[in-house]
């Protein structure tokens, strides 16, 4: 009878000690998001062409009192430059931070163009199992993470008619410049997920 009393005893405080560090992590995981989505959404652009924006989705089918905790949000920050060039090109430099999740695509769509010029792409990194629907490890979208996803520095070219037929990318040192449609092809035929070396 004793030794079932110390046995019952034990389990009660394995499950006592298993409850507690539940709880724990429930609690810490909470606050992060509540930390997280008081980050404030904002878009800023001044004078001297430079435009910041920052926005977040979550999971339009989760449940409308879903715990946030259980379903946090995907954010992504940006930061562009805009700069007019004396031969009529339109210079664009700039950065793309955040979760990086599931896959980020950044484009513009010039004034008075149906045409989209892609700016940069995030992929997602080869560990990641793309049929589980996310990181192997959910939390990763728990904590505010400014992971760098795409930078940028590129050259529009336009013609007469002011739309863009070339693009230039000046992180490549001696770079001719590319037609558009080669340019968006390179992007769209882009896996979204990184091969292994």
């Amino acid at each position: 009878m004793k030794k079932k009393l110390e046995k019952i005893s034990l389990l009660f405080l394995y499950l006592l000690i298993l409850f507690f560090f539940i709880f724990v992590e429930i609690y810490i995981l909470y606050f992060e998001v509540i930390k997280k989505e008081e980050k404030k959404k904002e878009i800023t652009y001044d004078k001297k062409g430079n435009l910041a924006f920052e926005y977040e989705g979550t999971n339009p089918i989760a449940p409308f009192n879903a715990p946030r905790f259980a379903t946090p949000s995907i954010d992504v920050e940006g930061k562009i430059n805009f700069m007019d060039n004396p031969d009529g090109s339109l210079s664009i430099k700039g950065e793309l931070t955040g979760d990086d999740f599931p896959f980020t695509e950044a484009f513009i769509i010039p004034e008075g163009s149906n045409t989209k010029v892609f700016l940069g792409i995030g992929q997602i990194d080869v560990n990641v199992n793309p049929n589980s629907g996310g990181y192997d490890v959910p939390v990763a979208l728990l904590n505010y993470y400014e992971k760098p996803i795409s930078n940028f520095d590129l050259t529009l070219i336009y013609d007469d008619e002011n739309n863009v037929t070339h693009v230039k990318n000046n992180n490549i040192k001696d770079s001719k410049p590319i037609a558009l449609d080669t340019w968006n092809k390179i992007y769209e035929n882009t896996s979204p997920q990184k091969k292994s070396e």
